[in-house]
């Protein structure tokens, strides 16, 4: 019982982490993007041993391995800041320091893999993917 309640206790820290990151997302700036971009790695680093970078360079088996036992809440939110992320970095211009169809690609994985797990339909999902692959067409642009 205390090791479930351990577990359940490190769900929910990376969930909370996952929102914060989202809202640092969020705020990024022009002005403020490299500070931001260390101050959102740090965070993913101490919680998920994952940096934006590692993310990029992960193999997707390997992704999928690491965040499976995060539970499938965290895994969407995960997918809704890579989303942002994507949409920021273009917003601000920095996608010559970061491999966008890398982190799209990502996040469709974790889509992709959230679908076979739940076996349930989910529009927010839908329109998630949706989101993060109109990115790909632009990028080719």
């Amino acid at each position: 019982m205390e090791q479930r309640d351990y577990f359940m206790r490190q769900i929910e820290g990376i969930l909370k982490m996952l929102i914060g990151v989202t809202q640092k997302a969020f705020g990024l700036q022009t002005n403020n993007f490299v500070l931001g971009m260390s101050q959102i790695d740090q965070d993913l680093i101490n919680q998920l041993d994952l940096s934006i970078d590692d993310i990029i360079k992960i193999k997707e088996s390997d992704l999928l391995n690491k965040l499976k036992e995060t539970g499938q809440e965290n895994i969407y939110v995960l997918v809704e800041f890579l989303a942002l992320l994507v949409k920021k970095i273009k917003e601000v211009k920095k996608e010559k320091d970061y491999n966008l169809k890398e982190l799209i690609n990502k996040g469709v994985v974790l889509i992709d893999f959230l679908d076979n797990e739940t076996k349930t339909y989910s529009l927010k999902r839908v329109t998630l993917k949706k989101e993060l692959l109109r990115h790909v067409v632009h990028l080719n642009d």
